[in-house]
């Protein structure tokens, strides 16, 4: 692993800060953008995203350009030693647009073209559209490319959505062509379409999945239109980026990927092309009883891991987030005091190199007036919020030599698209406990709050680096992945799955000849049925004497339970209860140089912890710090000479903290820090060793 220092850009080697900012809102009161520019000084605030929702603004009719404002705004900023993520425009088309040329517009699976409105309501077939958004990002790439407050480019917004309108239609069908090189039997066999008697018989025959139509019938056609939707989106996402590579060349792209959402995409496809990865982190924080807020630390901690290991070379940024409230959730309720700076260097310590916010100013009207903002309507430096927002500025600064330090990794867990399109889509099971991604989550959590670091990855990715591979409920299987898992535990990996695992193909065919299909003798198992759980019904897995992961507690199971037979397995523990008690639940292979392990159901997550503590001690993988107490978080970051570790409580009373015996410093105040730490509710404290 290459451990040298790098940064996003050189232009401005720190902690990127700022939020999005929506002057051409404001154009008719310009002693507004006078005051922000005296503002974000204060707020110790230096990268915005700039013009994502403008393009009205550009160009109010079609083919006439109106950049002044830009060009000003732009050079304001810079004279202030500002900086912008200059946005293309593709997210809110103009309305002279959609009126000119309908055809830009969305169809609904109902097959009912929509009206203007929203955002992102743009076909990525259309030529037109395509044609128009090339024109205004070379404009704009032409003009602003080499502007030297421009230290990124934002493509668009919150990418994804479908469309059914009759050129996304042809296309598909074009692609699917494609795919099966003409054989329209090769597509019938895959989509095993005999069954009701579906079986195409003239490629113009094919229509994407409706509720009217081929909703959950042929679960191969539902997964290929999922993977034409990503193509699609990734060819339009290649076709914004041209200009800006040609006539901006090294400055660096990226857009902001929402974590797992939309369910149709693919979120590789994308991240490949950006230069840095980027995220919007919205927890609900202080949504229910808890005494503290790890459950949201948690989402925030698994959402930038998943963000950060989407990244060509682990450089990310937090690009929204709110230092208040969120209005569309379904309480608008204001973070706590210290919940912001706990929120915001989380995310740093998961290895991001900025912190932005959705907004800077909140705007007069509109939808999203009242969410949250580091300017509020009364314009007051005064406002809490701001003042919040200014002391956090204030530390990121302090931080700077953190910037390009890097997470490492020695954990993997497997979150794989084709298994969470496939799973999401085969009927049965517990229709209200397919979540797939919550399940792998789990893990993930207590991975995190033991200290160790985790990669989130595709099954077909390359996993030699890592010593532990999670692949929880691997429903379907890529023609990869076989390969992939058998040489990572070949060449002396442990790998751990779960309940659920290859029961289906790429195409979400079931395999013939016993589950889990070709991990068969990986595993060492053979699962002859599943029994689903109602939810008032529970089992229980009783670990053997002796067993090699040391084991002693009985662990409740929920939702599923594969009766398993061990083959080449060794049992490590069995079912306490039911028609199966008795029966294997927990099993090891060793297979060559490594060990396959095997859970054949859900288990609470006191056994979950159980499980990665003996890993934790069977492997030696390496924790931020020792274990804390309840609600207090200990993750680390590293240059090649320094670790730096963030120790952050969730809780909303004081806690206290536990270091090794090893001397640390705070990089704040370069004092030095006692072994034992005491920390207010919500603090975060940033200490740094030597390596």
């Amino acid at each position: 692993m290459n451990h040298s220092r790098t940064v996003i850009n050189n232009t401005l080697p720190s902690i990127w800060h700022g939020a999005d900012y929506n002057p051409d809102q404001w154009l008719h009161m310009p002693e507004i953008i006078d005051q922000d520019l005296v503002l974000m000084e204060q707020a110790h605030c230096s990268v915005f995203p700039l013009g994502i929702f403008s393009w009205s603004s550009y160009e109010p009719e079609e083919g006439v350009f109106h950049f002044e404002w830009l060009e000003k705004i732009l050079d304001q900023l810079y004279a202030a030693g500002r900086y912008v993520q200059l946005a293309t425009p593709s997210g809110a088309r103009p309305r002279w647009l959609a009126q000119k040329y309908p055809e830009v517009l969305r169809v609904q699976e109902n097959r009912v073209r929509n009206l203007y409105g929203l955002r992102h309501n743009h076909c990525y077939t259309s030529p037109v559209m395509r044609e128009k958004v090339a024109r205004i990002n070379t404009a704009l790439a032409q003009r602003f490319g080499k502007h030297p407050a421009v230290l990124s480019w934002h493509i668009s917004n919150e990418i994804g959505g479908e469309c059914f309108c009759p050129l996304c239609v042809d296309a598909f069908r074009t692609w699917l062509h494609d795919k099966y090189n003409g054989d329209l039997g090769a597509l019938n066999k895959n989509y095993w379409s005999s069954f009701w008697a579906h079986t195409y018989t003239d490629w113009s025959q094919i229509e994407p999945f409706c509720s009217h139509g081929d909703d959950d019938v042929i679960h191969g056609l539902n997964i290929d239109w999922k993977r034409f939707v990503t193509h699609q989106t990734a060819d339009f996402f290649k076709e914004e980026c041209k200009p800006l590579r040609e006539y901006s060349a090294g400055i660096p792209i990226t857009t902001n990927l929402m974590g797992f959402h939309p369910e149709e995409l693919e979120k590789r496809a994308l991240a490949n092309q950006c230069d840095f990865t980027s995220w919007d982190s919205y927890p609900q924080w202080h949504d229910s009883l808890a005494t503290n807020e790890l459950q949201w630390g948690q989402q925030v901690a698994f959402l930038a891991d998943y963000t950060r290991s989407l990244s060509r070379n682990g450089h990310f940024i937090q690009m929204e987030a709110t230092p208040s409230l969120t209005n569309w959730q379904g309480i608008a309720k204001h973070k706590r005091p210290g919940v912001h700076h706990l929120a915001s260097l989380l995310s740093v310590a998961q290895g991001a190199d900025g912190v932005l916010y959705f907004q800077w100013r909140a705007g007069r009207g509109g939808s999203e007036k009242f969410h949250g903002s580091v300017v509020y309507h009364d314009s007051s430096e005064e406002n809490r919020i701001f003042q919040d927002v200014s002391d956090l500025g204030a530390r990121l600064q302090a931080l700077q030599a953190v910037v390009g330090s890097e997470v490492r990794a020695k954990v993997a867990i497997i979150i794989d698209t084709v298994a969470r399109w496939g799973i999401s889509g085969a009927q049965g099971f517990h229709k209200d406990h397919k979540n797939y991604v919550t399940i792998c989550q789990e893990w993930h959590d207590v991975l995190w709050q033991r200290g160790i670091s985790v990669d989130i990855r595709e099954s077909d990715e390359d996993l030699s680096r890592y010593d532990l591979v999670i692949a929880p409920m691997l429903y379907a299987l890529r023609p990869e992945t076989e390969h992939n898992l058998k040489s990572f535990v070949a060449q002396g990996g442990t790998l751990l799955g779960t309940a659920i695992t290859g029961y289906a193909d790429e195409n979400d065919l079931c395999y013939l000849g016993g589950f889990p299909g070709p991990l068969r003798d990986l595993y060492g198992i053979w699962i002859e049925e599943l029994d689903t759980l109602h939810d008032h019904d529970a089992n229980s897995l009783v670990p053997l004497t002796d067993n090699s992961m040391n084991l002693h507690r009985t662990y409740q199971l929920r939702t599923y339970c594969e009766r398993i037979h061990a083959e080449s397995a060794q049992v490590l523990a069995v079912y306490g209860s039911d028609y199966y008690q008795g029966e294997p639940v927990l099993t090891v292979n060793q297979y060559d140089q490594g060990h396959a392990y095997y859970l054949a159901s859900i288990i609470d997550e006191q056994g979950k912890c159980d499980i990665i503590d003996a890993f934790i001690q069977n492997l030696s993988l390496p924790q931020a710090l020792p274990q804390q107490q309840q609600g207090v978080v200990a993750t680390c970051r590293y240059t090649i000479d320094a670790q730096y570790c963030f120790l952050m409580n969730f809780n909303d009373t004081p806690a206290m903290a536990q270091l090794d015996t090893t001397a640390y410093t705070c990089i704040e105040s370069g004092d030095p820090i006692a072994c034992t730490l005491n920390l207010n509710a919500y603090e975060v404290r940033i200490c740094k060793k030597g390596l």
